[in-house]
């Protein structure tokens, strides 16, 4: 019975984000390209670097925008309408029916929230309590008492990979990429892999001082879109290959092409050639991972919650959990292919192929597969991996002091004297 309705009620809630617009970051695919970039430099085991993928993925995109703009106002209005809530607020993992605090992943983005995201030095302020959220949530899953060491090395990978996500946002949702850095003295990077990358915040940062003394203006999308404008989400992102999305302000219109509002920067794109425009803002975020590692891992604390967890050989110490990782991952790809954020609306031949494979199954397939727990690959507290998101609330840690559950920014400058890292003054 349970798996029955599970099944029937998880088909309908796919559907409905099929149709819903919603907030997104980089597609998956470049996210994971970029956090395994990161993964590789640090000598992170396959395993370890799986659970990083499925926290980048878990903690921001599932508990965020696929939440927020699908699941949420659903289940505020069941909770009081419905008697069947507490069952699928089980189901799908609502931490402890507390359903408000999921609405903090909306801050993991780098989206100018209400337009509210105006000021190079707020740039910089969601910057560096980031780095300290993130610092004080490893050190603190390290000195637990009484955790599971299975659970508490998901924890700390899982957050780390939530913690790179929005890094790597800020290089997709903002027109960082869209800057003459070379003009300005500070020169483009070329990456261990042959590619061209802008240079970090922090680089230029380091050259050129205080970002409110920079004599340019750093802009994100403005999310929720505003009718007519024409810097929002949609038009500002460098999400997948092609720049084309459906206009978040006008649902159910075709899907429209953004290459006119990307028409700038060391790769401009054109009509035909978007590709190497996204390209060089994923390898920007791919190097600003590199580089958020050692920035967190400069505190003693995390450093020794990441390295307790680097090279976690997971078949060797408890096969089960393995099954539930593949699980989790499966989530992943699941989700990201049927809400076309893979890699796009047109996506590559090799992105197809992978989709397909997955969403392509057979019948007797697609029941095994949405079967709960250690070897389903539909979201579900049963499985260690999604559980370990629920218990130890690590998006709502990471976001602590970004805004309220209202969805509007905090901003509060008075808390960053005891949250920078020590060398550098603000």
């Amino acid at each position: 019975m349970r798996t029955s309705f599970f099944r029937q009620f998880v088909s309908s809630f796919l559907v409905f984000l099929l149709i819903v617009p919603s907030a997104a970051a980089f597609d998956t695919f470049w996210h994971s390209a970029a956090t395994s970039a990161a993964a590789r430099e640090y000598g992170f085991s396959a395993d370890a670097a799986n659970v990083i993928q499925f926290g980048n993925f878990s903690g921001p995109d599932f508990f965020g925008p696929l939440y927020d703009s699908a699941g949420g106002e659903i289940f505020e209005h069941w909770q009081n309408t419905s008697p069947m809530y507490p069952t699928l607020n089980k189901f799908l993992g609502l931490r402890s029916q507390d359903y408000k605090v999921r609405k903090m992943a909306v801050f993991m983005h780098f989206d100018n929230l209400n337009g509210h995201l105006d000021s190079n030095a707020k740039f910089d302020l969601l910057f560096f309590r980031l780095l300290y959220n993130t610092q004080q949530l490893l050190g603190s899953l390290a000195a637990q008492q009484g955790i599971p060491e299975g659970y508490r090395k998901i924890a700390i990978l899982s957050s780390l990979g939530s913690s790179l996500h929005m890094v790597q946002d800020f290089y997709s949702h903002s027109d960082w990429t869209h800057n003459d850095f070379e003009k300005m003295g500070v020169p483009l990077v070329q990456t261990r892999w042959g590619k061209m990358r802008a240079p970090t915040w922090f680089e230029v940062r380091a050259k050129l001082g205080r970002p409110e003394k920079w004599l340019f203006q750093v802009h994100s999308g403005v999310y929720p879109p505003k009718a007519g404008a024409s810097n929002t989400h949609s038009h500002m992102n460098h999400d997948n290959s092609q720049l084309v999305y459906k206009e978040d302000e006008n649902p159910g219109q075709p899907k429209n092409s953004q290459v006119a509002y990307h028409r700038a920067g060391p790769f401009p794109a054109s009509a035909d050639n978007a590709k190497e425009h996204q390209l060089f803002a994923a390898n920007s975020a791919a190097g600003a991972s590199i580089e958020w590692i050692a920035m967190v891992m400069a505190d003693p604390a995390a450093k020794a919650a990441i390295e307790s967890a680097r090279t976690w050989d997971i078949k060797k110490g408890n096969p089960a959990m393995l099954h539930d990782l593949e699980g989790a991952l499966g989530s992943t790809l699941l989700l990201s292919c049927a809400l076309y954020k893979w890699d796009g609306f047109n996506p590559p031949p090799p992105r197809v192929a992978e989709c397909k494979a997955l969403l392509g199954l057979a019948p007797g397939q697609v029941a095994a597969a949405m079967t709960p727990g250690q070897h389903g690959i539909i979201p579900d507290p049963a499985n260690e991996f999604w559980g370990v998101q629920i218990k130890f609330r690590i998006v709502d840690t990471l976001a602590t002091g970004f805004g309220s559950e209202s969805g509007d920014y905090l901003f509060d400058f008075s808390s960053l004297t005891s949250h920078m890292p020590q060398g550098i003054s603000y």
